[in-house]
């Protein structure tokens, strides 16, 4: 039973290249529209998606968890599961392409490479994006010293 759990969250996890939790904070577990929702969001933050694009990819989503929690729950084997997920992910990324515009589909795959070739998992991108914030913190800081000492 604990297998057939971790199968499926390293199935969401892999799948999708995104970090969907397999539970909330209170320790339930999540439903496949919750997983959905919570890829949508972080897809939709990457490349910014249109609402035509969420409903669609939402949908596709939607049926590819509940393709292997069926999977799991009728105890196939490893290399079945195997099997379907990998079909699994190459008609997603296929839908993918036929959903997103050009531009949206190169940002997903390049955010997707950075990712694998990143031990900890975090594209360039977040890493800047968290330094520049870092920095920007820093100087509204050194700002408000400045001010108050020539305020005194």
């Amino acid at each position: 039973m604990k297998s057939r759990r971790f199968l499926l969250l390293m199935f969401c996890v892999v799948f999708f290249g995104f970090s969907a939790p397999a539970q909330n904070s209170d320790g339930k577990k999540i439903d496949p529209e919750e997983i959905a929702d919570k890829q949508i969001d972080a897809l939709d933050k990457l490349i910014s998606l249109d609402d035509f694009q969420k409903v669609e990819l939402h949908d596709i989503l939607v049926q590819s968890a509940r393709q292997m929690k069926d999977l799991l729950d009728l105890g196939q084997s490893q290399e079945d599961i195997r099997f379907a997920f990998e079909n699994s992910q190459r008609d997603f990324e296929n839908r993918l392409k036929d959903i997103l515009t050009a531009e949206q589909y190169d940002n997903y795959v390049k955010d997707k490479r950075e990712k694998a070739m990143n031990p900890d998992n975090k594209s360039r991108k977040d890493k800047k994006d968290k330094k520049d914030k870092k920095q920007r913190n820093s100087k509204a800081e050194n700002n408000e010293i400045q001010e108050n000492q020539d305020a005194e």
